[in-house]
């Protein structure tokens, strides 16, 4: 016990001193929501005196309405150009493949003319065993 060393008043007050910081960040940061549970009758009577103006609700679904056209009509232009890709790439596709086609009968050739002269060279007495 002799060894021990007794801290100091101020020092033994630091621990209470940081509790309300500790709380005031907590409080500052929080987010605070009110929730407010409507009974289902409340939700489907309108309150007295409030009225929605029908005109309102009109042209909010016209809106909606002219904004849905809109976008199938983009949608269909979409479409149409998907498809005029998609036959332009078939087409580029068929050419490719014909030119490709060409190209290997021209290689075969090529092969089949080359390998003549070879089997020209070979000595007779190999030629002979052959048959």
């Amino acid at each position: 016990m002799l060894s021990k060393q007794q801290t100091k008043g101020l020092a033994r007050w630091k621990p209470l001193l940081v509790l309300p910081l500790a709380v005031a960040l907590v409080l500052v940061f929080a987010e605070s929501r009110t929730v407010v549970k409507d009974s289902p009758a409340a939700i489907a009577a309108p309150a007295p005196g409030v009225a929605f103006p029908p005109a309102q609700e009109v042209s909010e679904e016209q809106k909606m309405e002219q904004a849905l056209k809109e976008k199938a009509l983009q949608l269909e232009d979409l479409k149409k150009k998907n498809t005029e890709t998609k036959t332009d790439l078939k087409h580029a596709l068929q050419v490719l493949h014909a030119e490709t086609d060409e190209l290997m009968k021209k290689v075969e050739a090529v092969r089949s003319a080359t390998v003549a002269p070879e089997k020209l060279k070979q000595p007779a007495e190999k030629r002979v065993e052959k048959k």
